[in-house]
């Protein structure tokens, strides 16, 4: 009875805490997690800023500069392209007139994304991020690129402006991310769509890469499809999600090949398709009468 209580008193903390506005009841009883064990999350400016100024390298399951986080990276690593080419190509069938990237930490995947957007707004909230994706803008000539510090719970945009809101892994980094949703509808035009590439808690290996660092345990009560359903149903309809699999990390081509062996062979096996390591998501803006009828159910 203490545990339950206990369970119960952390979920209302979670729940009336400004900081972290979705966090489902049955996981909070299950893991018998407290708000502290999320607290951390509060601290994620600091920490990637601090990682981007030292250049600071892996910790455990915490990535480091050189090896996720360097606008370069597609350089440094060409087969990452291939990645993000397939990635792109899938949820972008034909070019857009503007995408805002959420989150866009450095920018390393604009080589391959600015091909799909005549003009493109990347936003974070990690100036030092930002400071990062402008030399990469710098450096390749993406003047169709903008790079800017935001907050993804305030975007300084207009209503009914882009054709695409993107986010990539970004998503279970966002604080309060039922703000954050209706932002991305409000900025969207008519019609517009929200795609997102997002870890799947699912997979024990990505469940258990996100359980240690502090700074990925948003993931951990986020990136289930069922929850993202619930949460973007609201605002968005024709929710589609896909199973993807590759690691941003990989050190060599043949790694990546491997890791695309397996899978493979779980995308094409029904029954093991959700424990992919990563999810896809496309939606599309409710109009203002299904929106109504969403929040009414």
């Amino acid at each position: 009875m203490g545990d339950n209580c206990y369970a119960k008193t952390a979920w209302q903390r979670l729940e009336s805490s400004p900081q972290i506005d979705y966090c489902p009841n049955s996981l909070v009883q299950s893991l018998g997690v407290s708000v502290t064990f999320f607290k951390k999350n509060k601290t994620q400016d600091d920490f990637y800023n601090e990682l981007i100024r030292n250049r600071r390298g892996s910790h455990l399951f915490s990535c480091g500069y050189s090896e996720r986080f360097d606008p370069f990276l597609l350089d440094q690593k060409p087969f990452l392209a291939r990645v993000y080419e397939g990635l792109f190509s899938s949820l972008f069938p034909d070019k857009v007139t503007n995408i805002l990237d959420v989150g866009c930490g450095t920018g390393l995947y604009w080589p391959v994304l600015s091909r799909y957007g005549d003009d493109i707004s990347g936003i974070d909230s990690s100036e030092s991020m930002i400071d990062e994706a402008r030399r990469l803008v710098t450096a390749k000539n993406l003047n169709h690129i903008k790079p800017s510090v935001q907050n993804s719970g305030d975007i300084q945009f207009p209503d009914d402006y882009f054709d695409v809101v993107l986010c990539v892994d970004a998503l279970h980094h966002i604080p309060r991310l039922r703000r954050a949703v209706g932002e991305f509808h409000r900025v969207l035009k008519p019609g517009g769509r929200f795609l997102a590439v997002e870890p799947n808690m699912f997979n024990p290996l990505m469940f258990l890469a996100h359980l240690i660092p502090h700074e990925e345990r948003y993931g951990l009560v986020r990136s289930f499809a069922p929850i993202l359903r619930r949460v973007f149903r609201p605002h968005f309809e024709n929710i589609q999600i896909r199973y993807v699999n590759y690691v941003a990390s990989a050190t060599s081509e043949e790694q990546l090949q491997r890791i695309e062996s397996i899978g493979n062979i779980l995308v094409g096996i029904p029954f093991l398709r959700s424990v992919s390591l990563r999810q896809t998501l496309s939606m599309t803006k409710r109009v203002a009468s299904t929106l109504s009828s969403a929040r009414a159910g």
